[in-house]
């Protein structure tokens, strides 16, 4: 296992065979979602300095709160591939089992600023599960390379 740091976030990659396994911890659910978006985003690009921020409210609806975690995590990846914009933080207005509703601070891709790391093409579904022991939180995640 190899221990990350992303913008104040630390995560563990976990060994996978083709795709790339990430594990996010929080005191808070609300954190585990941050820390995920922090984490994906810090897998596809290499942040520099970017004063040109842009703002989004984002409200999702998911069966479940794995799905919704993923949810989340696609949306990220749809903000940047769609609007190139990059997740910077956000303040998580309301998250329940089923719903989210975030505001959501987001940089400009610039290449002049940002370099790609790697591509990433997708948020599974494959065994996702937040779990909750002893006040903390914990989820992992897969992403598709």
């Amino acid at each position: 296992m190899k221990v990350a740091h992303g913008k104040g976030n630390n995560y563990t990659i976990i060994p996978h065979a083709s795709d790339i396994c990430i594990e996010v911890q929080g005191s808070t659910i609300k954190e585990v979602f941050k820390k995920g978006a922090i984490a994906l985003m810090d897998q596809m690009i290499s942040k520099g300095k970017n004063e040109r921020t842009i703002v989004r409210h984002i409200d999702i609806k998911a069966p479940d709160k794995d799905l919704l975690f993923v949810y989340w995590l696609q949306e990220m990846l749809y903000q940047f591939y769609v609007h190139g914009y990059i997740y910077n933080r956000s303040r998580i207005n309301k998250l329940t089992e089923t719903e989210l509703k975030a505001i959501v601070t987001f940089n400009k891709f610039s290449p002049k600023k940002h370099k790609v790391k790697r591509e990433i093409k997708a948020v599974t579904h494959h065994d996702v599960n937040i779990m909750e022991k002893n006040n903390k939180y914990t989820v992992r995640f897969v992403i598709d390379i």
